[in-house]
């Protein structure tokens, strides 16, 4: 049901996905088609045949007379979301598989093409046949964000599986892929998203002092980035939560107002300091460093393009 429930999720958002650019007939073309996308929505089960089918057509037109507009890749994108969102898993894998053959040059969609192919995989249970997909993702797509994601998600998968030594070797695979890719990148915001991931893939295995080590590397190496002020923010949860050193944590919480007056994040610095202050103690922020990490991909800005190029 979970896993339904995400596809669900992906299936909202991937329709609402737009290219910017292109002719004016593609464009015309394209907003014909999210219209009569209008009638697709609400229970699957209550939609009658005809108006998938007439989306469908809809983005098809856009295939067929502006076949070279930047919006192709998005429209053929869009005919696979449709069959997905009707459970129709091979018409799905089908036609998110012209993506990856027409239009491979799309790292943002091809990336998310070889993503949801692997979870319809896992909806009939061919975990082995998803773990393909995710690893031909981070293969030809390792630098993207959902590339980044992904060795995680592997791991995560064999843990869930109870297949313990799968799991573990798929963490250290991870950990050296990070260094790997921060290696070959020349962006130092790049950079810091694959440590700040290698971070992640320490605090999944409960490697809290080399997710500390690692998060202060980012925040101190790459102040820059964009994931600095989320790599202060944990390891200010983890020196409270973890290590319960709260000298420390209180530190890293001023830090981040210092560096980053304007950053989401300083509301809940500001919390924790004025607690501190008035009454020696910290709030408990009922969140965790996994659950901060997991919303790095609010904080990335680097999806459509080889970030590290």
């Amino acid at each position: 049901m979970r896993l339904i429930t995400t596809l669900s999720i992906l299936i909202i958002s991937s329709l609402g996905l737009s290219g910017c650019g292109g002719d004016y007939q593609a464009e015309r073309l394209m907003w014909e088609a999210r219209q009569e996308s209008r009638f697709i929505q609400g229970d699957p089960k209550l939609v009658p045949a005809e108006a998938w089918e007439n989306v469908v057509q809809a983005y098809q037109k856009v295939l067929d007379k502006a076949p070279g507009s930047k919006l192709a890749a998005q429209a053929q994108f869009n005919i696979a979301t449709v069959y997905l969102r009707q459970l129709d898993l091979e018409k799905a894998r089908e036609a998110y598989g012209k993506v990856l053959q027409n239009y491979s040059k799309d790292r943002r969609l091809s990336s998310e093409a070889y993503f949801i192919i692997g979870r319809t995989h896992e909806l009939e249970n061919h975990w082995d046949k998803a773990v393909e997909s995710y690893e031909n993702l981070v293969l030809y797509y390792g630098d993207t964000l959902k590339g980044l994601q992904v060795p995680i998600y592997i791991a995560e998968g064999y843990k869930r599986r109870g297949q313990i030594e799968e799991a573990r070797a798929a963490y250290e695979k991870a950990l050296k892929g990070y260094d790997k890719r921060a290696e070959d990148s020349s962006s130092g915001n790049f950079k810091a998203h694959a440590y700040g991931f290698k971070a992640w893939a320490y605090e999944s295995e409960g490697d809290w002092a080399n997710a500390l080590n690692t998060h202060m590397s980012v925040a101190n190496e790459y102040p820059e980035s964009d994931r600095a002020p989320l790599s202060l923010f944990t390891a200010a949860l983890i020196y409270q939560q973890k290590f319960q050193d709260m000298d420390r944590a209180v530190q890293l919480y001023k830090t981040l107002l210092s560096r980053y007056p304007k950053h989401r994040l300083t509301q809940f610095a500001i919390l924790q300091v004025r607690s501190y202050e008035e009454q020696g103690a910290l709030k408990d922020l009922s969140v965790s460093p996994a659950d901060v990490d997991s919303t790095r991909n609010l904080e990335m800005k680097t999806t459509d393009e080889n970030p590290g190029s």
